[in-house]
C-alpha cells in the first residue's frame, strides 16, 4: 500500500490514472474509474488512495487477468481519441508480492494481445516484492497495478 501511495504522489493534474487490484479476480478502483483512465487531479488521487487503503490481501496471484484489465482501462480511454491527443507515454506499473498462479503462457499472451492493440507503446514496469526466494515472516501485501499516461 505504502508503494501505491508513493506512486500516487508523483501524479500530475494532466496524468490520467486508474488502479487495477488483483488476486484471483482483477477489479478497478470504483464504478467511475472501470471504463477508462482518471485525471490525477487530488480528488481523484484522493479516490484511489481510500480505495487502496481499503484493499485486503487474499487468493490467487492471476498475472494474465490483471494484465487484461490493465490493457483493457488503456484501451478504452484511447479508443476514442483522435492521433493527435495519443501522444503521451503509455506504462503499466505492475506490482506483486507473489509468483503468478496462471501459466507463463497466459501471462505473455494477455501483453502480447493487449500490447498489439495499442500499437506496442505500452510500457511495463515491475516492482515486485517477496516471492518463493523469500519466505514470507511480514504479512502479505495486496497484487497492484497502476496504469497511467504522462504529456
Amino acid at each position: 500500500k505504502q508503494a501505491v501511495h508513493a506512486v500516487l504522489d508523483t501524479l500530475y493534474p494532466t496524468d490520467e490514472v486508474s488502479i487495477v487490484a488483483f488476486s484471483s479476480n482483477a477489479n478497478t478502483a470504483t464504478e467511475c474509474f472501470a471504463n477508462g483512465l482518471a485525471k490525477g487531479t487530488p480528488i481523484n488521487i484522493q479516490k484511489f488512495r481510500t480505495y487502496v487503503d481499503g484493499l485486503s490481501p487474499g487468493g490467487a496471484t492471476n498475472f494474465g487477468q490483471a494484465m487484461e484489465k490493465a490493457f483493457d482501462l488503456m484501451y478504452q480511454t484511447f479508443r476514442v481519441r483522435t492521433a493527435s491527443t495519443t501522444k503521451r507515454d503509455k506504462v503499466i506499473l505492475f506490482m506483486s508480492d507473489g509468483n503468478p498462479s496462471d501459466s507463463e503462457d497466459v501471462v505473455t499472451n494477455a501483453i502480447k494481445t493487449g500490447n498489439s492493440r495499442l500499437d506496442y507503446e505500452v510500457v511495463i514496469m515491475t516492482y515486485a516484492a517477496g516471492g518463493k526466494t523469500r519466505r514470507r515472516k511480514h504479512k502479505k501485501r495486496t497484487n497492484t497495478i497502476i496504469v497511467f499516461e504522462r504529456e
